[in-house]
């Protein structure tokens, strides 16, 4: 990544900033284990004074390696300081963008958008923003609502997910690894419904994927699609360079069926009974029923059945 190319960013600042743009890039990502990771601080200019924890660690452009996690990062150009917390991931980089300009004229209000920059390791990844495809990494979009965006990088059938906070007027630049190391694995993980994978609290992927790239060693996963009101907790043990693989058995839950005058009842195809059906027992998620009747023919209903409340199909056959 080319870290001394410029972007012209038209940045207007306020006072209580001391004339910052900055683009932090807050990442929930897939937490690999609790070794280093890489910190990239840039600015625009160059130059800019740098503490990491309370220790002087150089001047931008700076490479930082520092154990995962939360730090407190502080800036200081001409008496004035910039003081935030960023968060080091143990998968990829983590870069930070300061664009930092010297007031002319006076201050004016910063931008109601900022920039987005999405690039991956190796390049070509397919990238969603907000559940929206924007294409093939790296990926540059102008004119970006301040605030949190939902990043979701897949490559060659594993899915990579990141929480991108973009700042007014600036540069948010994240920069994702999708190349498998000596110190990661893969899980794969079979369930009849997608679920999301969990850990500390963090989504670290889905079940959609067909694999999900994790750090060797022990996990405390959770499972979970919570729509359903369905969660499980597993210890996954991962092997460096290895895929494991298992599955997530499903709960079930109650379906009650009901038709005007009576109906012949098909579950996903197979017959289960005549109405009235109280409490069929049947594996959560999506399913479709179907009623037929030798006069009114045959109707067919979509359900979701769940564990948060019964789930019931009521059915006039005489409608048309």
């Amino acid at each position: 990544m080319n870290f001394l190319r410029r972007r012209s960013t038209a940045t207007a600042l306020s006072a209580f900033v001391l004339g910052v743009a900055l683009a932090a890039v807050w990442a929930h990502a897939s937490p690999l284990g609790g070794g280093k990771g890489s910190l990239w601080v840039v600015s625009e200019p160059s130059g800019i004074a740098v503490r990491l924890d309370g220790q002087p660690v150089g001047k931008t452009p700076l490479n930082i390696a520092a154990t995962r996690g939360e730090h407190e990062l502080r800036l200081d150009r001409g008496g004035r300081a910039l003081n935030l917390t960023v968060t080091v991931l143990a998968s990829g980089e983590t870069v930070h963008h300061v664009v930092w300009p010297d007031p002319i004229g006076g201050l004016e209000p910063l931008a109601a958008s900022g920039e987005l920059e999405i690039q991956t390791e190796p390049s070509g990844a397919t990238v969603e923003v907000d559940g929206r495809s924007r294409g093939r990494s790296p990926v540059s979009l102008m004119d970006v609502a301040a605030g949190d965006h939902h990043v979701v990088v897949r490559n060659q059938g594993v899915e990579y997910r990141r929480t991108v906070r973009v700042e007014r007027g600036a540069l948010a630049s994240v920069t994702i690894s999708t190349a498998p190391t000596a110190t990661t694995g893969w899980i794969a993980v079979e369930s009849g419904i997608p679920l999301q994978i969990i850990e500390r609290g963090a989504v670290i992927g889905s079940t959609d994927a067909a694999r999900t790239l994790i750090a060797a060693g022990s996990h405390e996963l959770e499972f979970a699609a919570p729509a359903l009101g369905f969660r499980v907790h597993r210890t996954v043990d991962v092997s460096a360079g290895k895929t494991t693989s298992f599955a997530i058995p499903l709960e079930q839950a109650a379906l009650s069926v009901n038709a005007v005058p009576w109906a012949e009842v098909f579950l996903d195809g197979v017959r289960i009974g005549e109405t009235p059906l109280a409490s069929v027992m049947t594996l959560i998620g999506p399913h479709v029923v179907e009623l037929s009747h030798p006069q009114f023919g045959r109707k067919q209903v979509a359900v979701q059945v769940s564990l948060t409340q019964p789930a019931r199909v009521s059915v006039d056959m005489r409608a048309r």
